[in-house]
C-alpha cells in the first residue's frame, strides 16, 4: 500500500470491527466467478450477434435499426469488460484474508495493474448507466416520433464526449491529492482521497463527483423509463395518437423499459451508498470510516457488494433479457447453442471411431 498512514488508520478501524468473515469471502469469490463465466459466456455471444447482424439500407426504418444496434452493441461491450475485469477481486478476496492481517494479493499487487483496474472500474458503471440512458431516451422518442431519423455520428460523439469527460474528471483526481491505491478493508483498488482527516474535503470532493458520474445519466433513464411507461401502460389512445407507431417499435419499447428496470435495481444501491458516506462526511466532519459503517457486514462487504457485485450481475442478466424478448437474438442463440452440440457430438464420434480397433486389427487380437 502507498498510503501508509491511511492504512494505519483503517487498521485500528478493523480491530474495532474485527476481522472479515473468512467464509463470506469465499461465497463472494465463488459468487463473482459464477457470474464472470456466465456473464462472459453470453455477453460474447451478444456481442458477436450485434456486430454481425446489421442492416443495411436507406429508408429511416432500417438506419434506425443500425443506431440501436451500435447502443446495443456498445452495452454489450461494456457489460463484457466488466464481467471480464471481476477476476483480481476474486482473486483478493481469495488470497488476502483483510486486516489485521493482510496480505497484499498477487494480481493487485502490481501497482500498474491496480492504477488500470481502479481507473477502468471508475468509467465502466457510469458509462453503462449512460448508454441505458441513451437507449431509454431513444426509444421514447420513437414512440412520440415513429418516423424520427437516428444519425450514428450524433452516437459516437455523445459516447465518446461522456467517456472522455469521466476519465478527464478521474485523471485530474488523481493528479491531485488522491492516488490510487489496494484496499485491504476492502479487497480493490479505489481512488483513496484522504490521507488523514485534514484531507477530508478532498474526499467529499472525490465522493461527489462520482455521485455525480453515477447519478446525471439516472435522469435521462427515469425520464426515458416513466414516459415509456406512461404511454405502453395506459390507455391506448396515447400511443394511438403517434401516428405510424408499430408493433414491433412498441415491443421494443417495451424490452428497453425492462432493461432499464434492471439497471435502476443494480444500480441505485451505488448511488444510494455513495450518497449515505457523503452526507456522513459532511454532516459528522471528525467521523471516520468505522463511524459511518460500524458492523462486520457493512464496513466490509457492503461497497464490495453495491461497488462490484451489484454491477456485474446487472450486465451479466443484460443477455438474458435480450434472450426472451428479441426474437432474432433467440433464434441466433439457439442456432449457435445447436452447431457446438453437433459440433461436440462429431468430436466425440470421431474420437470412438479413432478407438475402435479395425477388423484386420481384431483378427490378430483373436
Amino acid at each position: 500500500m502507498k498510503n501508509m498512514e491511511m492504512g494505519r488508520e483503517h487498521m485500528g478501524d478493523a480491530l474495532k470491527i474485527g476481522a472479515p468473515i473468512r467464509w463470506a469471502d469465499f461465497v463472494l469469490a465463488f459468487t463473482l466467478g459464477v457470474v464472470s463465466i456466465l456473464g462472459t459466456l453470453w455477453n460474447g455471444i451478444a456481442t458477436a450477434f450485434f456486430d454481425r447482424e446489421f442492416v443495411k439500407g436507406n429508408n429511416v426504418r432500417d438506419k434506425n435499426k443500425v443506431y440501436f444496434r451500435v447502443i446495443y452493441l456498445a452495452i454489450c461491450i461494456t457489460d463484457l469488460i466488466i464481467c471480464v475485469s471481476v477476476f483480481p477481486v476474486i482473486d483478493a478476496l481469495i488470497e488476502d484474508p483483510g486486516y489485521p492481517n493482510f496480505k497484499l494479493p498477487t494480481v493487485f499487487g502490481n501497482i500498474a495493474f491496480c492504477n488500470f483496474w481502479g481507473l477502468l472500474w471508475e468509467i465502466l458503471p457510469s458509462f453503462s448507466v449512460f448508454l441505458v440512458g441513451v437507449l431509454s431516451l431513444s426509444r421514447l422518442v420513437l414512440l412520440v416520433r415513429p418516423r424520427y431519423q437516428f444519425h450514428q455520428y450524433r452516437l459516437y460523439v455523445a459516447m465518446t464526449t461522456y467517456g472522455f469527460l469521466i476519465l478527464i474528471s478521474k485523471v485530474s483526481l488523481l493528479l491531485t491529492t488522491d492516488v490510487m491505491d489496494y484496499e485491504p478493508m476492502l479487497r480493490y483498488c479505489f481512488i483513496i482521497s484522504h490521507k488523514g482527516m485534514e484531507f477530508r474535503s478532498q474526499e467529499i470532493i472525490t465522493v461527489a463527483v462520482m455521485i455525480a458520474h453515477l447519478a446525471l445519466p439516472v435522469i435521462p433513464v427515469f425520464v426515458g423509463f416513466f414516459c415509456s411507461l406512461f404511454l405502453l401502460l395506459g390507455p391506448k389512445q396515447r400511443v394511438a395518437h403517434c401516428k405510424h407507431v408499430t408493433t414491433a417499435q412498441e415491443n421494443a419499447a417495451t424490452t428497453v423499459v425492462i432493461i432499464t428496470v434492471v439497471y435502476i435495481i443494480f444500480n441505485i444501491p451505488i448511488i444510494i451508498n455513495n450518497l449515505f458516506y457523503l452526507h456522513g462526511l459532511r454532516t459528522r466532519p471528525n467521523a471516520k470510516f468505522v463511524d459511518l459503517y460500524d458492523n462486520i457486514l457493512t464496513f466490509y462487504y457492503l461497497w464490495p457488494l453495491t461497488y462490484i457485485v451489484s454491477v456485474a450481475v446487472n450486465s451479466m442478466a443484460n443477455p438474458l433479457i435480450y434472450y426472451f424478448r428479441m426474437q432474432i437474438f433467440k433464434t441466433f442463440v439457439d442456432r449457435f447453442l445447436r452447431a457446438m452440440k453437433l459440433r461436440f457430438s462429431n468430436r466425440i464420434q470421431d474420437n470412438h471411431e479413432l478407438t475402435m480397433p479395425s477388423p484386420s486389427q481384431a483378427v490378430v487380437v483373436l
